[in-house]
């Protein structure tokens, strides 16, 4: 409830005559003198609109959170472009608005592999995959041709697909696809006799990728809302 009954002040706040627009969501935004309205698809979709309902005279200032993910960003004001540098932080347009006037934010909402940092036991030699401001994770329920989802690995920095699509349990949702392989299987435990000869007998077979094949990704948001199989975040590169 108390989340709830704050909700506002988390997604702006005003500090003299500047409004500062934290989160993305179809809302209605006052302060500072200005009346905005919000809509967007966010975050499925990079792209938000701010329309001025209403604004005094004097100039006032509407500044724009850019998130540090967000590669690329592009600002414009009644459709001219931004010519300043956008940088993550906060993007400030100052000046006298009018009723009618319309701010475009394009966020860059291209999925990326983030990495760990190798410090981290747990999760070295891991990957895992984000689209904007969601993390994704790997569930069984998604995964083709019966691959079992503990004995795939992906492939850093191959290109990851992305389509809309709807699933039983979940909805809509956006898919991210990632190249991957089988990990090799395990190789038995073989003492060697105590005096050397031969090769021990029990050899794991060849490992073989398989040209092709893909993992699949959802919000992890949206998981286990089918059958219960397991669930990954950080996956094993291979």
């Amino acid at each position: 409830m108390r989340l709830i009954a704050s909700l506002d002040h988390y997604l702006a706040t005003e500090s003299g005559d500047t409004l500062y627009v934290h989160q993305y969501t179809g809302s209605r935004l006052s302060g500072a003198g200005l009346d905005l309205e919000v809509t967007t698809d966010y975050p499925w979709s990079g792209a938000v609109y701010l329309r001025v309902l209403a604004a005094p005279q004097a100039g006032r200032g509407l500044a724009l959170r850019v998130p540090a993910w967000s590669a690329t960003t592009r600002i414009s004001v009644n459709h001219d472009p931004e010519r300043t540098g956008i940088s993550p932080g906060y993007h400030l347009l100052h000046r006298t608005w009018r009723a009618g006037d319309l701010v475009t934010v394009h966020l860059d909402a291209t999925p990326r592999w983030t990495y760990p940092d190798r410090r981290v036991d747990a999760v070295r030699g891991c990957v895992a995959i984000e689209r904007g401001p969601l993390v994704y994770c790997f569930e069984q329920a998604d995964q083709l041709d019966g691959a079992r989802l503990d004995d795939l690995a992906v492939r850093p920095g191959g290109v990851l697909g992305e389509r809309p699509v709807t699933l039983d349990g979940i909805g809509q949702t956006i898919e991210i696809t990632a190249p991957a392989i089988p990990q090799p299987p395990l190789a038995p435990v073989t003492l060697p006799p105590a005096v050397p000869s031969s090769p021990p007998a029990s050899m794991a077979p060849p490992f073989l990728p398989v040209p092709g094949m893909t993992a699949i990704a959802i919000p992890y948001f949206q998981w286990d809302n089918r059958d219960g199989g397991p669930m990954r975040v950080q996956m094993p590169r291979g």
